[in-house]
């Protein structure tokens, strides 16, 4: 997965390239004008005026260039999608031919819902798919309904973790004494116990016992699936094959079952989603999840791009004055905040859809984002068209036949005029860059990797009650996820916008 998702950036990479220089050549042998179209500033209204009928002229008189540039670019990139999808495939059909991993022994049953865990019935499974295919079985693991019992399931398996812990690790030295802090420190640290949730020094932690672990079990019933394990990727192979010729496998006192191959290591395995995971459920959460989306992106639109539209809205624009590095600057930083909201709203319902496996949760979780961003852009094209249309009849701007913008009454009219074209492309240019081009990949690694490693790194230094398993998961690294691929799709995207304006 890795070496695609680098693949993947090195072809957007090239595929921008490509698109840059092919402009410059056009701006080079075409008309000098397509370098400075659409960039010019405004001043006093008779340079407005001016600016207006020029750029209308130039708009419509290279408007066969940039047509024309656009449908290259847009027959250039099917045809390089099309070779790179091709090309991504065959890698990783290769690299699979040519590795084995756990996932090559591994096979999904398919029909074994409902069943009591006091059957014993993963034995069950290893017997009747041994006998029904042939091919020996090292195992089988349920999938157990257990998302409603998911904090005592994580309470026994941090139980059965600590102790092989302490059986596979050197003696430990005692714990450190607290130094005697004064009251504000104390204070301080007790805080910290609070906020981080870590035990009090002689604080027992409240770990399942045996007999609990065996109750909570015995109650489950498994869910409609479960993964088998073979002796070989051949037996496997054999396995699944015979199963669909036969359109499926008997076994005694279950009926029939299917088998099927699986595409994915078993760490993406999310066991807790395995009894929660039908599709009816699954495309109710994301209906329900574009809603909280939608709530996500009103509450973004209110808090934190609603004051920056009233500044603008209320700015003195005499005499061709336009806003500040510091008003542009507010602004990236506010595009930034829209597009961390919505990365972590869409992560949370990515999660909560229910996803057997992480890569769908990824994949899931990468299209939610792409979707949530558009609808930030929508939106600021939106309050941009409105903004402006005030603006620009503040500054008296008038169409190209000397028509006031404000007595323009057709949206496509008004869409149409060189002024309101001007002011799109350069909210998408300051929506593009720095805010989602640069800043994102200078700053992201601060809060999201640096500043988690940073304070686990001072927890662990100066709480003495944070020891084994617990300093381990405090010094762990973020996990890695494939969430870069939205960004750079929403970068893609942004950069084919400009095409679209002067």
């Amino acid at each position: 997965g890795m070496i695609l998702h680098f693949n993947f950036q090195a072809a957007l990479i090239a595929w921008a390239i490509l698109v840059a220089c092919g402009w410059m050549i056009l701006c080079k042998f075409v008309d000098d004008d397509l370098w400075s179209l659409g960039t010019r500033k405004y001043g006093t209204p008779r340079q407005n005026c001016i600016l207006v009928a020029w750029g209308y002229e130039t708009q419509h008189r290279l408007l066969w260039a940039k047509v024309a540039f656009l449908w290259i670019v847009y027959a250039a990139t099917f045809v390089l999608c099309l070779v790179y999808c091709v090309m991504q495939l065959r890698i990783w059909q290769d690299y699979d031919a040519q590795t084995t991993t756990m996932k090559d022994f591994a096979a999904m049953l398919v029909g074994v819902e409902g069943i009591p865990a006091c059957r014993r019935l993963e034995e069950e499974l290893k017997e009747g798919v041994q006998q029904a295919t042939g091919q020996r079985v090292i195992g089988v693991s349920v999938g157990w309904n257990h998302a409603e019992d998911l904090e005592e399931v994580q309470k026994a398996l941090r139980k059965d973790l600590e102790d092989l812990f302490v059986a596979n690790s050197v003696e430990e030295s005692p714990m450190a004494d607290i130094p005697e802090y004064n009251t504000t420190r104390r204070m301080l640290y007790k805080a910290e116990q609070a906020v981080f949730g870590l035990p009090a020094p002689d604080e027992v932690v409240d770990l399942p016992t045996d007999e609990n672990i065996t109750q909570l079990v015995m109650k489950m019933h498994s869910s409609p699936r479960a993964v088998v394990v073979f002796d070989t990727e051949d037996a496997r192979d054999t396995a699944v094959e015979k199963a669909q010729a036969e359109g499926g496998i008997q076994i005694p006192g279950i009926g029939y079952v299917r088998l099927e191959e699986i595409v994915a290591e078993p760490d993406s395995v999310v066991w807790e989603n395995f009894g929660r995971d039908e599709d009816h459920l699954k495309v109710g959460r994301i209906v329900t999840g574009f809603v909280f989306i939608g709530l996500a992106c009103m509450f973004w639109a209110v808090v934190f791009y609603a004051p920056y539209a009233y500044y603008v809205l209320t700015f003195d624009y005499s005499n061709g004055r336009e806003p500040g590095f510091v008003v542009g600057f507010a602004f990236s930083m506010i595009v930034v905040i829209g597009n961390a909201i919505m990365y972590e709203v869409c992560a949370r319902i990515s999660d909560w859809i229910g996803y057997r496996f992480r890569d769908g949760r990824e994949a899931c979780y990468m299209v939610l984002y792409t979707i949530a961003c558009m609808f930030n852009v929508a939106l600021d094209f939106v309050t941009t068209y409105w903004l402006q249309e005030i603006v620009l009849d503040a500054l008296m701007f008038k169409t190209y036949f000397g028509q006031p913008i404000g007595e323009v009454s057709s949206f496509s009219e008004k869409f149409k005029t060189y002024g309101m074209q001007r002011a799109l492309a350069e909210n998408t240019y300051t929506y593009a860059f720095p805010s989602t081009f640069l800043i994102p990949f200078l700053i992201e690694f601060i809060p999201t990797i640096f500043a988690i490693w940073y304070i686990g790194r001072l927890v662990v230094k100066n709480h003495p009650e944070v020891r084994g398993l617990d300093a381990e998961q405090w010094l762990s690294m973020v996990p890695m996820d494939m969430g870069r691929y939205a960004d750079l799709l929403l970068n893609a995207i942004l950069g084919i916008f400009i095409f679209f304006f002067p």
